[in-house]
């Protein structure tokens, strides 16, 4: 069964000179992307070093499973200093410990 669209008004002529605006400039958006892409890239100077991956085998606390997990030496030193970071904001706490904390009932 077909829906009625007479409760839509119908588009005047200054819309419609909008819209098809707004497909031309869409197309040449897209014609220029296209055209783009065969310009040829030139860099000057050295390339970086590209890392070597070391892989290891590790073990999860508390599992038997042995994974091997590559990375480069960046990587890792990246993830140690965040893992030394995470200790550290976890010492950090306002709250005094529940061993120095006065008795209630004194």
């Amino acid at each position: 069964m077909r829906k009625r669209l007479s409760h839509l008004t119908p588009i005047s002529r200054r819309q419609r000179l909008h819209i098809s605006e707004a497909k031309m400039f869409g197309s040449l958006l897209l014609i220029s992307a296209f055209f783009a892409q065969d310009q040829p890239v030139i860099v000057e100077g050295q390339r970086p070093a590209v890392e070597k991956k070391v892989c290891r085998t590790e073990r999860s606390t508390g599992s038997r499973v042995v994974k091997q997990v590559c990375k480069t030496e960046a990587e890792r030193l990246r993830e140690q200093r965040d893992a030394k970071t995470m200790l550290g904001m976890g010492n950090r706490s306002n709250r005094p410990p529940d061993a120095f904390k006065p008795s209630k009932g004194d």
